[in-house]
């Protein structure tokens, strides 16, 4: 009991710690340790938790898949013909190599969530480890060069969310809340960049009036 009681007010200081705003997060976590929430009921047809979970991860990964099935196998608006570009006039693009400065100001603009992915390392880690920049950099880079995604990167927590007025019971009643790894956002905030500054590049170069071009990752 006593390591239990230590390893809990260890937790709660470290949350204080690593908080932006301190006197928020005391009140959250008054509130949390006052009035914890319950789990979530079973769903319809499993016995416990485990299966429960795996019940609601299919249900979530087959509503994916019919929503690709629907999906056109090409879109119009990939045409070069309905965009009014001809072959000699169409842009090209390449995503390129970054430096240290980049991966800084990246991981700057990184959230203070501390919900966390599958590695267990909140945003917060990495937005005050910029000693870390140039294996950051050549992790990036290397991922860029070779076209690829880490497999890590691609793996989520998933958080079932309820449904205001749904069956709790039913895995329709929830909406699923992927946490990735705070590392992948950081990469996307750079690939984004650079697909937004060459959308940008290409309307105006082409003279479409489609104003500015921004990409959230």
């Amino acid at each position: 009991v006593r390591l239990v009681k230590r390893d809990c007010l260890k937790g709660c200081a470290d949350r204080l710690a690593a908080a932006e705003n301190r006197t928020v997060a005391a009140w959250r976590l008054a509130r949390d340790l006052l009035q914890p929430q319950a789990g979530l009921p079973l769903i319809d047809g499993t016995p416990d938790d485990g299966a429960s979970a795996e019940a609601a991860n299919n249900y979530f990964s087959e509503k994916v898949l019919q929503l690709r099935a629907k999906m056109p196998p090409k879109s119009p608006w990939a045409s070069k013909k309905a965009r009014g570009l001809s072959h000699s006039t169409a842009a090209t693009f390449d995503l390129h190599c970054i430096g240290e400065n980049v991966v800084k100001k990246h991981i700057r603009r990184l959230s203070n969530s501390q919900a966390v992915g599958h590695d267990g390392i909140p945003s917060s880690v990495w937005k005050n480890l910029a000693s870390l920049a140039r294996p950051i950099m050549h992790l990036i880079n290397a991922s860029i060069k070779h076209g690829v995604v880490p497999c890590a990167f691609k793996k989520a927590v998933v958080h079932p969310i309820p449904k205001k007025g749904k069956d709790s019971t039913s895995a329709a009643g929830y909406r699923p809340v992927a946490i990735l790894p705070a590392f992948r956002k950081g990469l996307e905030l750079i690939v984004a960049a650079q697909l937004t500054s060459a959308l940008n590049q290409c309307c105006q170069t082409q003279k479409m009036p489609i104003g500015q071009t921004s990409i959230k990752n």
